[in-house]
């Protein structure tokens, strides 16, 4: 009789949660509910944002197109901020290294058009002056003659437009002034 008395308590119990469930899907889910699951979406947004801004600071952007030329860190590496990861050549513009002597300083002012012309290409390529160093320095010791190694000299950056790409970094150059040129 216990076993059956048990039996029937235990029914009436589901039979009273049945109804209720009904009753609370009828008249719709309460306000605190609603609020609740508001709630936990909106903290399952947040951690999808953080986590997508995680994954994206796993990729690297270079701020220019160009050829990666050395690699000092490998895939996996934990670097620190400011730590060289790829060293980009960069392929347009092309910047060049060049060495004026004090007394051609002044007529190689930043914005004077320059012409660019390669032993191993056929066409000169225009530029002009980027940059000029506010230092003298010695002539660096890839200069051939014995003369000029003694000289101060100051550096130069030409930039030059290379749309057809035949013009590398690295390659030795002669730069001359373009105004002289047409003389």
């Amino acid at each position: 009789v216990d076993g059956l008395k048990a039996q029937r308590d235990m029914a009436q119990a589901n039979y009273q949660t049945a109804l209720d469930a009904l009753k609370l899907r009828q008249n719709g889910a309460r306000k605190e509910d609603l609020m609740a699951g508001q709630s936990r979406l909106q903290g399952a947004q947040a951690n999808r944002r953080k986590i997508q801004t995680a994954l994206d600071d796993t990729k690297l952007y270079a701020p220019v197109s160009g050829i990666i030329v050395a690699k000092p860190k490998e895939k996996g590496a934990i670097v620190a901020p400011n730590v060289a990861v790829f060293t980009i050549s960069i392929q347009d513009p092309i910047y060049i290294r060049a060495y004026v002597s004090e007394k051609e300083l002044a007529k190689f002012a930043p914005n004077t058009q320059v012409l660019i012309k390669s032993d191993s290409i056929d066409k000169e390529y225009k530029g002009q002056v980027g940059y000029v160093s506010p230092r003298a320095e010695f002539t660096p010791k890839t200069v051939e003659t014995q003369d000029l190694r003694t000289d101060l000299v100051y550096r130069l950056r030409i930039v030059v437009k290379n749309p057809d790409g035949k013009l590398l970094q690295g390659m030795p150059v002669n730069v001359r002034l373009a105004n002289e040129a047409a003389k």
